[in-house]
């Protein structure tokens, strides 16, 4: 059966028995996916990249370089030129066009980038991609789970010159930290917290590490602790008890001993409390960690993104050829969030008519099944519900409602939420498609639009990444593309619109396309409707018409 699907996925987070409309902007959904769907069943990606700890993924695992320091690194490249008190820099993704500089010479800047890369889209900055990178790297080494927000945006061009190098002089340093809005004492916990994972390389740093390159070690890699691949307080506790293995704080030349000048720099009374205890600090951690990540350009506006309990994903709604319309998706449930493992939950989604009317039709099961819809993040296992109901197209649908009984004999529900969802309009994916040829890509954007009166508009926007010269940060653009009335999708009630038919789309390639996302919008009188964010990449999956 061919089904032309409108994609929703909106979440919202409240106490049991409590129900609400979406109250969080869209970008939230796509980071939040980032950062907890990261394995098993609608697994996002992003912690492939440090999944193990130890684990290299722009190369040979013999080079000694670890991607999960090289993610905290960059971050911290990124935030350490701003200026607090202009409001100037941060962590605005300028580090982009800065990785020529002596001063973020290395490979970890651009192996980041080139593996953030693929996750900028619309919602997606590169900026919030290298704070959800801090933020997992650190959750992936086993370390505290940093509290994340999204809204950065992107810088166009490199920012001040002022990260820290290791033959700066203590007052440099001070002064440097100073002007990005850390004090001496969060001076020492900010490094220390920083090179608990990871090495110094003798291919980047020779006048640091001499003599450590080794076959199973090409890149001369000596580790800053003797738990490289594990986010602890042994930085700490190896440099109170004298065992530090860190080079830059044993290396014989003097000149480069930076580690050393800064964990000294108050008679070690911040080393010593930092190796106290591993749960002192991953709070400290935390909190100075969350400082750095959260520093960005005056005007910028940061929302929490944090893992949602209950989280309806892929809702759609579908018609397909014989004017029939169908509403599925799934639900997904957190284990740490008052969802554990339980085969006997039950949840039930019901929805209103487009009248705001329901009736006992408009209900049915969501079915979870262990073997294929379950997923793991670092926050639990996530249980994905998955649903299917026949609907009236006649009659459409406005909103629907998610219960959570603990078991079918449960007489009250442990959690009620309730979602809207539009059906004016809505990206037929059967019926688009894309291909590349001579070095074009081609193809056909499709729309189902509900007959209304005032009709005046319909067009895709394609939102696509672009090459920023100077720099492995892509730039997200949109192109509008008018789509026009065709014939009526059976009797649904819906009209069929469509691009011209195989034109040249404004994508530069099928990999690009891949990472591209289109928006449908339908202007009708006073009134804007629009399909979100449908991403391009299930176009691979179809043949098209």
């Amino acid at each position: 059966m061919l089904y032309f699907r409108l994609s929703l996925a909106f979440f919202c987070v409240l106490p049991a028995f409590v129900s609400c409309n979406d109250p969080f902007p869209a970008f939230v959904n796509e980071l939040e996916h980032l950062l907890v769907d990261t394995g098993g069943y609608n697994d996002g990606g992003f912690k492939t990249g440090v999944t193990p700890c130890s684990l290299y993924n722009q190369g040979a695992q013999n080079l000694g370089r670890q991607s999960a320091s090289q993610w905290v690194r960059v971050s911290f490249h990124d935030v350490a030129p701003a200026n607090v008190a202009l409001g100037t820099g941060g962590l605005d993704a300028s580090i982009g066009f800065e990785t020529n500089r002596e001063e973020s010479h290395g490979a970890a800047m651009n192996d980041s980038l080139t593996f953030f890369a693929p996750f900028v889209n619309k919602y997606a900055s590169m900026a919030d991609m290298i704070a959800l990178g801090t933020v997992v790297a650190i959750g992936s080494c086993s370390g505290p789970l940093i509290p994340y927000k999204g809204g950065r945006i992107d810088a166009t061009a490199a920012g001040d010159y002022g990260v820290p190098e290791e033959f700066g002089t203590l007052e440099t340093h001070l002064g440097q930290f100073a002007r990005a809005g850390f004090n001496h004492t969060e001076m020492i916990q900010l490094t220390a917290c920083g090179h608990t994972i990871g090495s110094v390389h003798q291919n980047g740093f020779p006048d640091v590490v001499q003599n450590a390159v080794t076959p199973n070690n090409t890149e001369g890699g000596v580790h800053l602790d003797d738990t490289f691949d594990v986010f602890d307080n042994h930085i700490a506790t190896n440099y109170i008890d004298g065992k530090s293995t860190d080079p830059l704080v044993t290396t014989p030349n003097i000149t480069v001993r930076s580690d050393l000048r800064i964990f000294s720099s108050d008679q070690n009374v911040t080393m010593k409390t930092l190796a106290k205890s591993n749960d002192d600090f991953f709070a400290i951690c935390t909190r100075v960690i969350s400082k750095m990540l959260n520093t960005v350009p005056r005007g910028v506006n940061l929302i929490p993104v944090g893992p949602r309990p209950i989280k309806p994903v892929d809702v759609t709604v579908a018609i397909n050829l014989d004017g029939s319309m169908t509403f599925s998706g799934a639900i997904r449930l957190l284990s740490s969030r008052g969802f554990p493992e339980n085969p006997s939950r039950m949840v039930i989604v019901s929805y209103k008519y487009r009248d705001g009317s329901s009736s006992a039709s408009c209900s049915a099961q969501a079915y979870f099944n262990p073997a294929t819809t379950k997923g793991s993040s670092l926050y639990g296992d996530t249980f994905y519900h998955l649903f299917s109901i026949n609907v009236d197209p006649s009659r459409g649908i406005s909103a629907y409602t998610v219960t959570v009984y603990e078991s079918p004999v449960s007489r009250a529900p442990l959690a009620i939420q309730s979602f809207t969802i539009q059906d004016s309009v809505m990206w037929l994916p059967e019926l688009s498609s894309m291909s590349e040829s001579n070095g074009r890509v081609t193809g056909t954007i499709s729309a189902a639009v509900r007959e209304m009166p005032d009709q005046s508009s319909v067009k895709a926007l394609i939102h696509t990444p672009v090459d920023q010269i100077g720099a492995k940060n892509p730039r997200v653009v949109a192109y509008p593309i008018q789509l026009l009335a065709q014939y009526p999708l059976g009797n649904s009630g819906y009209i069929l619109y469509s691009s011209t038919k195989d034109a040249i789309l404004p994508v530069k390639n099928m990999t690009t396309a891949s990472r591209s996302t289109v928006d449908i919008e339908l202007v009708s009188g006073s009134q804007t409707f629009v399909d979100d964010f449908k991403k391009l990449s299930i176009l691979g999956s179809l043949r098209g018409p």
